[in-house]
């Protein structure tokens, strides 16, 4: 006795969370089916007795399908019922369906005097047969499942028509000694197995494609189409009824009927696609099995048992390049529609984009221009097809570099630049030229190349390199300005000592003086370089303490002078304070560290420690501060001035006067803080 195969329908009635139809890719196979308005545990209950109830009902179609007495079923709805259900839902509840048709199933059988041992024969060999399609199909689809996709279909066939039914046929074939029917283990095993097989392909197949998502494979709403299908569906019923034997006598067969369906199902699956393929598949296979029921049709001669299996091989035979057919003109037609999509996508990117576009052959010559092409250069279509690129567009004196730029681009490179081009009235224009080859499956079947009109872009790099080149010279000749009026000031300060006789007013003066020649000597180096922000700090100190040494009239012989400083090109907004510092703290030195005729050495270095940290050492050997020296309390201008520019420098200072005296000095480059926060301000505005 055949087996009712026991495929998994998933009614998962847990909606998504969007409200829409969802394939799980991992391991549902088809969408859950939605019971709007319900929730909770009662939604699940109801999606249990609703397994139950047709799986109950099923299985009594299943009983009025099977040949009595010897218990062959030539379908078992019932297993379409719940492979259907499993590839629906989560393999973690899996169990729940099976337990929810084991009462279904006792229902159905007991009273149609089915012992209990057959029944658990029955039930292990459904569960093994579903199990094993599901899983396998849920391991090898990856992707939404379509019967309108060949390979979806090519691998429900495989699993869940062949291997999932011969699994559970292996223990079917032990039906006939547990329900006490009178067949053999390969007998039992051969219907149990075509049967199941046919009811998958027949009842799940229906089951799975209607219960998919709506917009997919969905029925065309043109009176045309229903009109057709309505002339189809009365061809086919017809025809049917015809080959199958409704319409004739009792035991009257005409083999040669059967051929009269095929060109009907042909129409059906070119026209209809995969879902009214397996509508009029359903519809043959049932009206084909009454029929034979009612011992009509080409399949009533003979032994009943053998009519049996030839009814199967044929109807198994028959759908399965249906089937497979449908699909195959199902994807077609979806890869057609693709391609068509993809082509006006493409087309709309080819006319639409801001640059001219021009496809050349092999040859060079003009295959497709768009629209901006002739816009930029002044043709027409007619006037540029299948000319040459560069006797079209290249002026005379460009020839040599156009038949380069399209030589690099045939020997596989891309290239890039900017040049000049012709336009019809003979007019040049600047233009930036991209190119590059057009390969499929590594060979160049042409060549890409794009133009943008770059004049406009040209001119205005001309007037801001115009008005740069004139701000450089103006900002030249302001720093120029400024280190002359701070020379004047300096020399004024100096002329105005000479007439003062107290040496510490004059010394006075003297420090004012240096300070604003520290000054001036900065905007003299800014003169000089190219980039008015910044300079190279070691050459412009060096130049300080020179002038400080001239300036106190200093014996180098005395005083030995030590300059360690990196080549640090340092922003203007640190070098003037810095500057200053070291004037202050080299004057100091020199002024007091070596009183009367005392000698020594005096070392200044000022080294980058990373990206952001400077460490400057004045250091000298001279006679040190007093012990009670306080340098918060000090009342010197200069010390005050070291402080007030160290603080601007985010700076910290540590005095060591030991052994004379060490002054080290470190900080940020707060430049780099200054023109973050300037960018940072500038993004948001």
């Amino acid at each position: 006795m055949q087996n009712r195969s026991v495929d998994q329908l998933k009614l998962d009635i847990q909606p998504d969370n969007d409200g829409k139809y969802k394939f799980d890719t991992h391991r549902v196979i088809y969408p859950r089916i939605e019971l709007s308005g319900i929730k909770g545990s009662l939604r699940e209950i109801l999606s249990l007795f609703l397994v139950f109830l047709s799986y109950y009902l099923a299985a009594k179609l299943g009983l009025f399908y099977t040949l009595k007495p010897v218990g062959i079923a030539l379908l078992w709805p019932s297993n379409a019922i719940l492979l259907t259900v499993i590839l629906m839902t989560q393999p973690r509840n899996w169990w729940k369906y099976f337990l929810a048709v084991i009462p279904a199933e006792l229902l159905a059988d007991l009273p149609a005097g089915i012992p209990l041992g057959g029944i658990f024969v029955f039930l292990l060999g459904d569960f093994l047969e579903v199990t094993l399609a599901a899983t396998l199909l849920n391991r090898f689809v990856r992707a939404k499942f379509s019967f309108s996709c060949l390979k979806n279909t090519l691998h429900f066939i495989l699993f869940a028509v062949i291997l999932g039914p011969m699994a559970g046929a292996a223990i079917g074939g032990f039906l006939p000694f547990a329900a006490g029917y009178d067949i053999g283990y390969w007998d039992a095993f051969l219907r149990w197995f075509l049967g199941d097989g046919l009811t998958h392909l027949t009842v799940t197949s229906f089951l799975l494609i209607w219960l998919s998502k709506p917009s997919e494979n969905k029925w065309s709403t043109q009176i045309g189409e229903i009109i057709e299908g309505v002339i189809i569906s009365i061809l086919l019923l017809v025809s049917s009824s015809l080959a199958t034997g409704l319409l004739n006598p009792p035991g009257l067969t005409a083999p040669i009927l059967l051929y009269f369906i095929f060109p009907i199902l042909l129409w059906i699956t070119i026209r209809f696609g995969p879902r009214g393929a397996l509508t009029a598949l359903l519809f043959l296979t049932n009206i084909t099995i009454l029929n034979f029921l009612m011992g009509r049709g080409p399949f009533t001669g003979g032994v009943a048992s053998e009519n049996i299996v030839h009814l199967q091989l044929f109807l198994t035979f028959l759908l399965s390049p249906i089937m497979i057919l449908a699909a195959l003109m199902e994807e077609r037609k979806i890869n057609l529609q693709n391609i068509k999509i993809q082509k006006k996508y493409f087309e709309s990117l080819f006319q639409l984009s801001p640059s001219a576009v021009v496809i050349l052959d092999n040859e060079e010559n003009i295959m497709r221009v768009n629209d901006q092409f002739l816009n930029l250069f002044g043709y027409t279509q007619e006037e540029v097809a299948g000319k040459k690129i560069n006797s079209l567009i290249v002026p005379d004196h460009l020839q040599a570099e156009g038949e380069r730029a399209t030589l690099s681009v045939n020997e596989g490179e891309q290239i890039n630049f900017e040049s000049i081009r012709k336009r019809k009235d003979g007019s040049l224009v600047e233009v930036d030229i991209f190119g590059m080859p057009l390969v499929i499956d590594g060979k160049k079947i042409a060549i890409h190349a794009l133009y943008r009109d770059i004049s406009v872009r040209k001119r205005n790099e001309e007037i801001i390199k115009q008005e740069l080149m004139e701000k450089e010279i103006l900002l030249k000749e302001v720093h120029h300005r400024v280190k002359n009026n701070m020379q004047i000031i300096s020399s004024l300060i100096n002329m105005q000592s000479t007439l003062i006789k107290k040496d510490e007013v004059k010394q006075l003066f003297l420090d004012s003086k240096n300070r604003v020649k520290t000054m001036a000597l900065i905007h003299e180096k800014l003169y000089q370089t190219e980039d008015f922000s910044r300079i190279e700090f070691g050459d412009y100190i060096r130049r300080l303490i020179s002038d400080l040494m001239k300036s106190y009239r200093v014996d180098s012989d005395r005083i030995k002078l030590i300059i360690s400083i990196e080549n640090i090109s340092m922003d203007i907004n640190i070098a003037v304070p810095c500057g200053l510092i070291i004037n202050e703290l080299i004057s100091n030195a020199i002024k007091y560290a070596f009183p009367g005729d005392r000698s020594g050495t005096l070392q200044i270095s000022l080294v980058r420690q990373n990206d952001d940290n400077f460490e400057m050492t004045v250091t000298d050997d001279g006679i040190g501060l007093p012990s009670d020296f306080d340098v918060n309390k000090t009342e010197s201008l200069g010390l005050q001035l070291v402080h007030a520019l160290v603080n601007q420098l985010h700076g910290r200072i540590d005095i060591n006067g030991r052994d004379g005296l060490q002054i080290k000095i470190c900080f940020k480059d707060v430049s780099k803080k200054i023109s973050d926060t300037v960018l940072k301000k500038e993004s948001s505005d």
